[in-house]
Formats: structure tokens, C-alpha cells, sequence
């Protein structure tokens, strides 16, 4: 420490004023020899002003301490300390605590909270300052502040490929399904033209063949219905000739659309077959030699002629209506044409038929199947005009729906009659999909049967 000798002048005078310049003026010597004596200790290794950091590495937020530590080993004590904390960000409190004094041969030793709030590496040191004169920057060393660790932090470095490659997947994806929709476009624009030349083609049958054949049909199943019951022997002969009469329009109608168009259409394959096979079925009823399937068949062309006002030139049964056909069936005139004697065979010969209650019941049954499937396979081509009931069911029944649809329509090009149809049963009520289903199903197994009996005979 560096000594001062008092000056004489100082210790004569005895005026307060001349005390207090003497003590403030010592005091800086002071202070002026222990900022010596930390400046020389400070340039060495180890010196009376140390800092050093509790922490080298710590997460960004995480708090850690700085520790700045001063020895004062002077006689007397050092007021005026402060001490700041560099780089400031690393610190929120103020840069710098207030002043305050060592005292001689004494050890303070001050704590600083840091937190900081980057990532990267900080050189944190400590600036002492005596009395407003800054001591040369103490360096506690390096601090490096890093990322709080996550569980994706191992794959930090395959964010971006991983980045990449999800773009290029979505970009694939997108294209694929602009691809699919370009298809989807396509093939709904194909088979709507296919679906409005089907719908001409269908209303074309419908009027030449569907109409007619469900009309005779629907005609003869109430004629075969009604012979079953107690009536008179005329009432009887009337009821067979109806019911002749029908049955004989099923024949003519079915040998025209044979020989001019020979397609069914329909929406669904599989009810293009069903409709077959209940024609077939009526036409099965009364079985015909095709020598009399070829009197029935001139019989009703004839009729065709007359009702169309035709050259009626070649026609030789006169006969335009019912009526007239019960007229001509029920003359018991000897001298005959012959071309009425032979039709009035062939319905003697197949009247009987009629009136058994196998006929009855097999032709209500096709009747009722024919007329829920025309029913349903109309509405569902023409879907767009037509607007059906509102289910009554809740968003389940609709969706379930929804999906048989589409399960049908899967299996629509194989031609395979659906086990549940719930849209037929929305569409047409009564009868239900159920019953009409069992009816086709047993017309299946009789024609099977009937097919082995042939094959075996």
C-alpha cells in the first residue's frame, strides 16, 4: 500500500473543514492503493478478484449463477464497490448492484442469477468498479446455451428431408387423385350417353312389350283368381276365355319382340333375367305343341291387325277385342272355317288349364313379383324426374342405404340378384323385397327342376 506523510499544515490547522479534506483525500489513497493492488494481482493466475460460472452448459430459460468473489487484504476497508455482469442480456435484474464495502481482511463473495434466452456460446465475465473507475473485465469463461432436448431432437437433421419427401407424396397424391378424377369424369360422361340410349331402348320395350306382357299378366292372374271361386257355368266359360285370351296376348306379344328386337333391357342384369325367366314361367303354364302355339300366335296377329286398322286382306279370324274372341270361341255352329275350328280346338284343349289353383297361385305370385320390379327398376331410371318418399328411418337407415347401393352396384356387371335391396322396399313397399325375392328364388328352383326332368327323360 502506498503510505503518505501528513503535512504539517494539516496537522496544525484545527478548523473542521481542514479534517474532513484530510480524511477524504486519505481515503483516496486508499482506494488508489487497493485498485493497485487489484490491478497488479489481477494480471497473475490467481489474485484477490475471482468469478466463475456454477454452470458451462445450460438450456435456453434454464437459470444458472455467476460467482464473482473479491478479497480485500488491505488494513482497511473499500467502499464504493460495484459490480456488472457482461454481456447484459444474460441478466435481468439492473447490469450493475448497489455499491458496497469490503471491509479490511475480508472475503465478500456476490451471486448473480442468469437466465438466458438465446442459444449459443457466451463469454461471461464480470467489470468491477471502485469509487467510478472501472477494473480491467474478469472472465468467468464460456457459457453455452443450447436447445431444451425433445424427443424429435435426434432427428433435427431429417426434418428437411423428411420435409421433401412428404411434399413429393402429397404432390403424388394429388396427382393421382386428379388422374382418378379425370377417369371418374370420363367414365360417368360414357355411361350417362349409355344410360340415355338404354332409356330410349327401355321406353321403346316398355311400350311394345312391358306394358302388354304386365297387363295380359296382370289380367290373367284376376281371370285364373277368380275361377277359383263358387260361379256360374257362365260366368265359367267367360273367365276361361279371359283367361285364354290373355295368356294368348303374353304368346303373340312374346313371338313379335322375339322376332323384332329379342333384348330385354332393364337397368340391373339381374332383373333383365328375372323378368325372362317370369315370362318364360306364364308362357309355361299351359304347354303349347307348336303346331297350336302357331294358331295362337295367328289368331293374336290377327287381332294386332285389326285394332292397328291395317290391310285387314289376309286376315281370316275377325276378331278385335274380347268380345268378339268370346264370340267366335263360344259359336257352336257346325259349319266352321277352318282356321276358327282349329283355334276353337286348341282352346278346348287347354281351357282346363286354367282353372287349377298351381295356375292360380303361380301366376299371382308372377304377377306381384313382375309388377315390384318393374316398379323398382323404373324409378331407379328415371331417378333424376321422379322424387321418392322421404325415408322415415334416422340418418342410420339412410346411410346403410347408401351403402347397399354401392355394395349393389359392385356387383351389378356379374348379373347377381342382390340378398337385401332396401331401396325396393323405400320404392315400391308392397310387396317388400323379401317376398318378391322368395318368389323369383322359386321360380329358379322350379325351372331347375324342370331342366333336370328334361335332361333325364
Amino acid at each position: 500500500m502506498l503510505r503518505t506523510r501528513r503535512s504539517p499544515t494539516c496537522e496544525q490547522g484545527t478548523d473542521g473543514r481542514e479534517v474532513s479534506r484530510r480524511v477524504r483525500a486519505r481515503r483516496v489513497l486508499l482506494a488508489c492503493g487497493f485498485l493497485l493492488v487489484f490491478s497488479s494481482t489481477h494480471a497473475a493466475e490467481t489474485g484477490p478478484i475471482t468469478a466463475w460460472l456454477d454452470a458451462k452448459k445450460v438450456l435456453v430459460g434454464q437459470r444458472t449463477q455467476l460467482i464473482v468473489r473479491l478479497v480485500n487484504d488491505a488494513a482497511v476497508p473499500v467502499a464504493q464497490v460495484q459490480i456488472a455482469v457482461t454481456p447484459k442480456s444474460l441478466i435481468k435484474d439492473a447490469a450493475s448492484i448497489t455499491a458496497f464495502t469490503v471491509p479490511a481482511k475480508a472475503v465478500i463473495q456476490r451471486e448473480f442469477e442468469i437466465q438466458p434466452e438465446q442459444i449459443g456460446v457466451f463469454n461471461v465475465g464480470a467489470v468491477v468498479t471502485i469509487a467510478g473507475h472501472p477494473l480491467p473485465r474478469i472472465d468467468a469463461g464460456a457459457l453455452e446455451v443450447t436447445e431444451a432436448p425433445n424427443r424429435f431432437a435426434p432427428y433435427r437433421d431429417v426434418v428437411p428431408v423428411v420435409a421433401a419427401f412428404v411434399a413429393l407424396i402429397g404432390s403424388l397424391v394429388a396427382l393421382i387423385f386428379t388422374v382418378r378424377n379425370q377417369k371418374q369424369i370420363l367414365h360417368e360422361t360414357r355411361r350417362q350417353k349409355a344410360a340415355e340410349t338404354v332409356s330410349q331402348i327401355v321406353l321403346q320395350v316398355a311400350r311394345d312389350y312391358y306394358g302388354a306382357i304386365g297387363g295380359a299378366v296382370s289380367g290373367l292372374a284376376s281371370a285364373t283368381r277368380r275361377l277359383q271361386a263358387e260361379v256360374t257355368a257362365e260366368e265359367r266359360e267367360h273367365l276361361l276365355v279371359r283367361s285364354f285370351f290373355f295368356f294368348g296376348t303374353v304368346v303373340h306379344k312374346d313371338n313379335e319382340f322375339s322376332f323384332g328386337q329379342g333384348l330385354l333391357f332393364l337397368p340391373d342384369l339381374w332383373a333383365e333375367a328375372d323378368m325372362r325367366r317370369m315370362i318364360d314361367e306364364v308362357l309355361e303354364l299351359v304347354p303349347l305343341t307348336q303346331a297350336q302355339e302357331a294358331v295362337v300366335h295367328k289368331c293374336f296377329s290377327d287381332m294386332a291387325v285389326l285394332q292397328r286398322g291395317e290391310n285387314s286382306s289376309a286376315v281370316t279370324l275377325k276378331a278385335r277385342n274380347l268380345y268378339e274372341l268370346e264370340k267366335l270361341l263360344l259359336d257352336r255352329f257346325a259349319n266352321l272355317r277352318e282356321d276358327h275350328r282349329r283355334v276353337l280346338e286348341v282352346f278346348n284343349e287347354v281351357k282346363g288349364r286354367f282353372a287349377t289353383p298351381e295356375a292360380a297361385t303361380l301366376v299371382q305370385d308372377i304377377e306381384r313379383a313382375m309388377r315390384g320390379l318393374m316398379e323398382y327398376e323404373f324409378t331407379i331410371m328415371f331417378a333424376d324426374f321422379y322424387r321418392g318418399r322421404q325415408p322415415k328411418g334416422t340418418w342410420r337407415s339412410r346411410f346403410r342405404i347408401w351403402q347397399e347401393t354401392r355394395r349393389n352396384a359392385r356387383a351389378a356387371p356379374y348379373g347377381d340378384r342382390p340378398k337385401t335391396l332396401l331401396a325396393f322396399d323405400e320404392i315400391v313397399r308392397a310387396p317388400s323385397w323379401q317376398e318378391v325375392s322368395g318368389i323369383l328364388e322359386q321360380i329358379e328352383v322350379r325351372r331347375a327342376e324342370k331342366e333336370a326332368r328334361a335332361r333325364a327323360g
